[in-house]
């Protein structure tokens, strides 16, 4: 039986844990409206990889240049969260 075996135990309660992290800073982000920037730093970044790639840099200063460049063209103060009221939600 799978099961019994100790490394699918491993794996079932580190997928279980993640999980929960999952829903906690899932619910987190949609509450914030994170959701889309998000999305905006992880394509953004693909473009300053690629840039450095094609130029012979380092990939990962080309993604770390093109998503702080994003970040500060983008930062606004976030909304306060004063009339939210806290919900539990069961899929």
């Amino acid at each position: 039986m799978p099961l019994e075996l100790p490394f699918f135990q491993r794996a079932m309660l580190a997928s279980g844990l993640a999980a929960m992290v999952c829903a906690v800073v899932g619910t987190f982000v949609v509450l914030k409206g994170l959701a889309f920037m998000g999305d905006a730093v992880a394509h953004s970044s693909l473009a300053g990889m690629s840039v450095a790639f094609l130029f012979g840099g380092n990939v990962f200063w080309g993604l770390q240049a093109r998503a702080d460049a994003l970040m500060m063209k983008t930062a606004t103060p976030l909304p306060s969260l004063q009339n939210v009221v806290p919900t539990l939600a069961l899929v």
